[in-house]
């Protein structure tokens, strides 16, 4: 079940940090563009709260599909600028 309101992205736009949080720990992050591109991928380590370094990203429209020690995965769109 992908539910986005569960993923928080606590700064819109995104100027050089990406920051969000997640109901459940989170295992890996991935930032993909709006061409599906994979642009970042993150090993997250477990905590709920998370910091990815955006700032040599181009700014634009991104995806960010997050996945939970349970399995779940959950996305969100973001805006870079």
């Amino acid at each position: 079940n992908q539910k986005s309101d569960m993923l928080r992205i606590l700064e819109v736009p995104v100027a050089s940090e990406l920051k969000f949080s997640t109901p459940a720990g989170a295992t890996s992050a991935v930032v993909y563009n709006s061409q599906g591109r994979v642009m970042k991928s993150v090993k997250t380590g477990g905590e709920l709260r998370h910091v990815i370094p955006v700032n040599d990203l181009t700014s634009g429209v991104y995806m960010v599909k997050i996945t939970l020690s349970d399995g779940k995965i959950l996305c969100e769109k973001f805006i870079k600028r």
